[in-house]
């Protein structure tokens, strides 16, 4: 009791008196039990945006442009065919969605993690998460099922193979967000959209999950067992190995190790992390002598050496949580500049668009001469920065007329329950 109370004179500082005089010694109980529900709603209503977060999206999103981009270059036959490394460096790009999942679970365990949210609070922050991705989402099905519908016209036109178009049970999947269940609606309804299944089926366990770390003494080290444990899963389920782009390796519990790391990160720095303390100095140091290691391990597992893409998503979740630590202490003026800020609030719009925007390339046929004199290195920044100038216009367009709205729906619906 003496917790809450003392949380709700910190969040409504500045607030009238008459509110700050309910919190006295001579409330009543009932009065005592109605602030407090009133202190984790309004907290979690009024979370505030940390801008090291936002700049570690946007270096998310450039990674996974990066990624798409070089398999413009090296699949649809752009390459010289002297550039092996360079497009293995490009395959790198696709950790951008491990560094999303870090980023997501440190999101959550501050807006809901830190309070201790009775479960009918749980109803209402899920919603808040929902229309923060489900309107978005809904529009990228109905859009790429219409890019797919006139690809194949144009194609039937030009007297090319038709492509399948995905059933409606491959949507009515994604439309439950439960794709990362069903193998063939995983991931070629909307591109990309394993990742948002993933996201999604983990704001149904993460009341589970942050009860579990925030217990002391053994919740961590559970999670962490529990990390290394669905990756044991899913090898059995794979006979023994996982391949990139395969259903295993996009599925729920190959990926919730990357989730349960950012938790684990954020109960053992919860006392800093979210605040504006400097980074303790052992942390900073731990941070940078195990990031790295881990990365780089981590791409030999994937792109580098094809040791076994199983292990890379939880190498992933150590390095990645290192660096957030790292965001907010040696690299924060990297992070948070306004231009690395602003991209990282338009990355999820621009996550959903990209796609579109590197299929138009390919539609059109984007084999111009010069792309053949060039150096690969310069066809992959040309294409790159094609991508992120006809994307930034669009997921300003979606953000302001979807997203934004979305947000504030599910802020309006998650209140009136509270009320």
């Amino acid at each position: 009791m003496k917790k809450v109370r003392l949380a709700f004179k910190i969040d409504m500082k500045g607030s009238s008196p008459t509110v700050m005089s309910a919190s006295r010694e001579s409330e009543s109980v009932s009065q005592r039990s109605q602030l407090e529900t009133a202190t984790i709603g309004a907290s979690a209503r009024t979370a505030p945006r940390f801008e090291w977060l936002d700049g570690l999206r946007a270096y998310a999103i450039i990674g996974v442009i990066l990624v798409h981009s070089g398999q413009r270059v090296w699949v649809d036959g752009y390459a010289t065919g002297a550039s092996i490394w360079l497009e293995r460096i490009s395959e790198l790009g696709q950790y951008g969605v491990q560094l999303f999942f870090v980023i997501s679970a440190i999101t959550v365990f501050y807006t809901l993690g830190r309070f201790d949210f009775r479960p009918g609070e749980f109803g209402g922050w899920l919603i808040k998460r929902y229309f923060r991705i489900a309107p978005l989402y809904y529009i990228a099905i109905a859009g790429y099922l219409l890019l797919g519908l006139l690809g194949n016209f144009l194609r039937s036109h030009s007297h090319k193979a038709v492509l399948p178009i995905f059933t409606p049970t491959d949507a009515i999947a994604n439309f439950l967000f439960i794709q990362t269940w069903v193998e063939h609606a995983n991931n070629n309804v909307v591109p990309g959209g394993w990742s948002i299944g993933v996201e999604m089926m983990f704001y149904l366990i993460a009341p589970l999950c942050c009860f579990m770390v925030k217990q002391r003494g053994w919740g961590p080290y559970f999670l962490s067992v529990l990390a290394v444990a669905s990756v044991g899963i899913s090898l059995v389920l794979a006979h023994g190995a996982i391949a990139n782009n395969t259903y295993f390796y996009y599925w729920f519990p190959t990926q919730l190790p990357v989730i349960l790391c950012g938790l684990v990160l954020c109960q053992i720095c919860a006392s800093w992390i979210f605040t504006e303390k400097s980074n303790p100095h052992g942390a900073t140091v731990t941070a940078q002598a195990v990031s790295p290691i881990a990365f780089v391990l981590a791409a030999c597992c994937g792109p580098l050496l094809h040791w076994d893409d199983a292990f890379a998503p939880l190498l992933l979740g150590v390095s990645f949580s290192g660096v957030a630590i790292l965001a907010r202490g040696p690299l924060r003026s990297a992070v948070t500049n306004r231009m690395a800020v602003w991209l990282g609030r338009l990355s999820y719009s621009i996550y959903i668009i990209h796609f579109a925007v590197l299929n138009f390339v390919g539609m059109v046929e984007f084999k111009l001469p010069i792309l053949r004199s060039i150096p690969d290195l310069l066809t992959l920044a040309l294409i790159i920065l094609i991508t992120l100038a006809v994307s930034i216009p669009f997921a300003i367009l979606l953000r302001n007329a979807v997203e934004e709205p979305g947000i504030r729906l599910g802020r309006k619906i998650s209140s009136a329950l509270h009320t």
